[in-house]
């Protein structure tokens, strides 16, 4: 009975570790190729602000963003946050108007940008 007990702690256990990280379509998203591809990163910012189609990719990262934002990225992996940062850089860097639409979508008042920066700062 003991052993019973156990395993199912130790299941449910598991079953929350798995349920506390975002779950995307890309874990191993190759950043700088779509920041090198003009093209690609206005295809990201279009699907963020529900102005085109996303793919998969895109579009698991697009559920996410409002949450890991408002949140500062609380339930994002580390390959997440190094996908976010790089995405956001991008666009900040390249799409400017497309960045501030995105901030503006998932932070209308501004309050929780400046910790999402701070929370994937260095990844």
């Amino acid at each position: 009975m003991k052993i019973l007990i156990v395993m199912a702690a130790l299941f449910a256990a598991v079953a929350c570790k798995n349920t506390f990280f975002y779950t995307t379509a890309d874990d191993n998203l190759d950043v700088d190729a779509i920041i090198r591809n003009r093209r690609k990163l206005e295809d990201f910012g279009d699907c963020f602000l529900g102005r085109k189609p996303c793919d998969e990719v895109a579009a698991s990262y697009k559920v996410i963003l409002p949450e890991a934002i408002s949140q500062a990225c609380r339930r994002c992996t580390g390959a997440q946050k190094r996908s976010l940062h790089g995405l956001m850089l991008g666009f900040a860097s390249q799409l400017p108007e497309r960045y501030e639409a995105i901030v503006l979508k998932c932070d209308p008042r501004g309050i929780h940008i400046d910790s999402f920066w701070k929370s994937i700062k260095g990844f």
